[in-house]
C-alpha cells in the first residue's frame, strides 16, 4: 500500500515538473496524436474493407448453396403434392386400404415412410411411427393449408436416422380430409448443402429461425456433420450480441438474405443466411472464419500496424532529446527527502519546490492552495497519547490523498499542518471536495484502547487561496491561504474559508 501511494505521488510531482519543458512536450504530444490518428484511420478503413469483402464472399457461397437446396426441395415438394393429388382421387371411405396402396407405391423410392393423418386425428402409419408422432407432436402439423409443411428434424424409430416429415394437405370435394406425409432422410439435404470446394473452416448449417435449431452440414469437425443442435447457449458467447439479434430478426421477418460479422472467443466470423423457399422458417447459413476469407488484406493490415510501430520508434528518438533535462530533474529529486515518513505524503521541501514550479508554469487556468490544521491536535496528544495523534495524522493524510491526490499535490507541512495545491479546479469543485472531506473526517474513530468512550471526532480548519484570482505567485498565494486559515481559526475552527482581501 505504501509503495503504491509513493508511486502515485511520484506521478503527480513528475506531472507538475513537466511544466518546465511543457512546450517541447506539447510538440511531441501533437506529433504522436497525429500519427495515432493516421494509423487508426487506416486501420478503420481496412477493417471495413475486410468486413465487406468477407460478407460478399460468404454471401456468394450461401446463395450458391441455397439455390442448390431450393431446386432439390422443390422437386421433393412437387413429389409429395403430386402424391396428395393422386390420393384425393381414391375413395377415401376405406382409409386403411388407401394407406396400403400409397405405401406400396413408394416402397422403392428415396422416402423412408409414408402415412396419413386424418382431420379427426386418426393416424395411418406403422406402429413405431404412431408412437413417434405422439412423442414429437407431429400431428400438430396436420391442418388445412395451401402448401407443404416441414416438421422439425427427429430421429426415426424405423432406421435410426435423422429425418423430417413433409405434410401435404388432401382435399376431396372441396373439404379438407387430412394430410399425406412422407419422411425423408435428413442426410439428403446435408449432401445438397455440402460442397467439397469449400475449406474446412467453412461451416454450413440449416437453421430454423424461430427455435435456433441447426443442422450442421459441413465444418471443421467431421464428427459434427449431420448433427442437430441448438444455438441458444452459443449465442451468449457472442460479443456483438445486439447486432446478432438484429441479424436474427431479419431472418424471422422473412428477409431473403443478410450478413453479419461477430466475435467469439477472440475469433472473428462472417455469417450469412439465405432463406430456403420451400422450407418455411428455414434458412441456409454459411459461417466462415474471417481469417480464411481475407488473408492478404489481413497481412496488409498487420503491415500497417508494423508501420505504426516504426512511427513510435521515430517518436522515441525525438523523446530522447528531452531525456537529458529530465535526468537532471530526477537527479535533483533523488537528493531530496521527498516523503514524510509517518504519513507518506510529500514533505514541505519537496512540496515547495514542485508547487512553485507548477504555479509558475500553470496553463490550465484555475487552481487553489489550501492550508489545513487538525483542530485541537495538541489536546489529542495530551489526552489520548502520541500513538493516537499519529493515527489521526495518518488517517487525515489518507483522506487528503483520496480527495485531492489525483489532481494535485498533498504535503505534510509540519506537525498537524497540511497543505494542498490543485490545478484545473474552480471554486465550486474545491468546495465540493472539502465538504466531502469534512463528512468523511467525522467517520474517523480512535480504537477502543486509544479512546474507550469513543467521544472523539476529527475536525479541521482550512484556509484557501484561489489561483490566479488572489495571486499568480506561489509565495504570495501561500500567505493568502495562511491568512484565510487564521480567519477560520479566529471564528471558532471546524470549517473552511476563502481568502478575502477586504478582511485583511
Amino acid at each position: 500500500m505504501k509503495k503504491k501511494k509513493k508511486q502515485n505521488s511520484d506521478a503527480v510531482i513528475t506531472g507538475f515538473l513537466a511544466g518546465n519543458h511543457g512546450s517541447f512536450n506539447k510538440i511531441i504530444g501533437i506529433y504522436l496524436a497525429a500519427c495515432l490518428i493516421c494509423v487508426m484511420t487506416i486501420l478503420l478503413v481496412f477493417n471495413e474493407l475486410i468486413e465487406n469483402h468477407d460478407e460478399k464472399i460468404a454471401g456468394q457461397m450461401c446463395n450458391l448453396i441455397a439455390e442448390k437446396i431450393n431446386n432439390s426441395i422443390r422437386y421433393m415438394t412437387d413429389s409429395v403434392e403430386n402424391l396428395a393429388t393422386v390420393m384425393s382421387e381414391f375413395d377415401l371411405k376405406d382409409t386403411e386400404q388407401v394407406y396400403q396402396q400409397m405405401k406400396n407405391s413408394v416402397e422403392n423410392s428415396d422416402y423412408i415412410s409414408i402415412g396419413i393423418i386424418c382431420a379427426d386425428g386418426t393416424v395411418y402409419a406403422q406402429d413405431e411411427e404412431k408412437e413417434e408422432f405422439v412423442k414429437w407432436n407431429l400431428t400438430d402439423h396436420s391442418k388445412p393449408s395451401n402448401h407443404v409443411v416441414f416438421s422439425e428434424p427427429f430421429r426415426s424409430s424405423l432406421t435410426g436416422q435423422l429425418v423430417f416429415a413433409m405434410f401435404s394437405p388432401v382435399y376431396q370435394d372441396g373439404e379438407f380430409f387430412g394430410d399425406l406425409y412422407l419422411t425423408y432422410p435428413l442426410e439428403k439435404i446435408e449432401e445438397m448443402a455440402y460442397t467439397k470446394a469449400f475449406k474446412e473452416d467453412t461451416e454450413i448449417w440449416l437453421m430454423d429461425a424461430y427455435s435456433d435449431n441447426i443442422i450442421r452440414c459441413s465444418g471443421n469437425d467431421v464428427f459434427q456433420k449431420g448433427s442437430w443442435s441448438n444455438l441458444k447457449l452459443d449465442k451468449k458467447r457472442i460479443k456483438e450480441f445486439s447486432e446478432y439479434r438484429a441479424w436474427e430478426n431479419l431472418m424471422r421477418r422473412g428477409e431473403a438474405s443478410a450478413a453479419l460479422t461477430y466475435t467469439i472467443d477472440e475469433h472473428s466470423y462472417t455469417q450469412v443466411f439465405e432463406t430456403i423457399d420451400f422450407m418455411e422458417g428455414w434458412s441456409v447459413v454459411v459461417r466462415v472464419k474471417s481469417s480464411a476469407l481475407s488473408g492478404a488484406l489481413s497481412l496488409f493490415r498487420w503491415a500497417t500496424v508494423l508501420f505504426s510501430f516504426t512511427l513510435v520508434l521515430a517518436s522515441g528518438v525525438l523523446l530522447m532529446l528531452s531525456h537529458r533535462r529530465e535526468s537532471m530533474e530526477k537527479k535533483l529529486f533523488a537528493n531530496l527527502s521527498i516523503y514524510d515518513p509517518l504519513t507518506n505524503v510529500i514533505n514541505r521541501r519537496a512540496f515547495e519546490y514542485s508547487a512553485a514550479e507548477a504555479v509558475k508554469s500553470n496553463e490550465r487556468g484555475t487552481g487553489a492552495l489550501m492550508f489545513f490544521d487538525v483542530d485541537y491536535f495538541k489536546q489529542v496528544n495530551d489526552k489520548y497519547g502520541h500513538d493516537a495523534g499519529d493515527f489521526i495524522l495518518v488517517e487525515f493524510a489518507k483522506l487528503l490523498m483520496k480527495h485531492f491526490g489525483e489532481c494535485g499535490l498533498v504535503s505534510r507541512y509540519g506537525g498537524d499542518e497540511f497543505v494542498v495545491l490543485v490545478m484545473g479546479l474552480d471554486r465550486s469543485d474545491v468546495d465540493k471536495r472539502v465538504e466531502e472531506l469534512r463528512i468523511e473526517c467525522c467517520q474517523v474513530k480512535l480504537t477502543e484502547e486509544q479512546c474507550p468512550n469513543h467521544d472523539f471526532e476529527l475536525h479541521f480548519s482550512c484556509g484557501i487561496a484561489a489561483y490566479p484570482e488572489h495571486s499568480k505567485d506561489f509565495r504570495e498565494l501561500t500567505k493568502c491561504a495562511d491568512n484565510a486559515l487564521y480567519s477560520v481559526k479566529k471564528n471558532g475552527r471546524n470549517g473552511y474559508g476563502w481568502y478575502d482581501v477586504n478582511h485583511e
